[in-house]
């Protein structure tokens, strides 16, 4: 998705004003969702996204050691 992503905002550089907006409301939603599926207080995941637009958009998971 990542990829996709970067691909859209290619093609669309005017959508980039958007941007920090959508990562904030993306973040809310998934945080909201985690909650639910773990069963976890939402007070448990921060309020506010730890990370930035260019970060999100490169994050590359750890490897899992076999």
């Amino acid at each position: 998705q990542q990829d996709e992503l970067r691909d859209i905002l290619a093609g669309a550089p005017s959508m980039a004003q958007h941007l920090p907006e959508m990562l904030a409301t993306a973040f809310d939603q998934a945080r909201r969702l985690a909650a639910a599926e773990t069963a976890l207080p939402l007070a448990r995941f921060p309020d506010d996204n730890p990370w930035t637009l260019d970060e999100a958009l490169h994050w590359k998971p750890p490897e899992r050691a076999e």
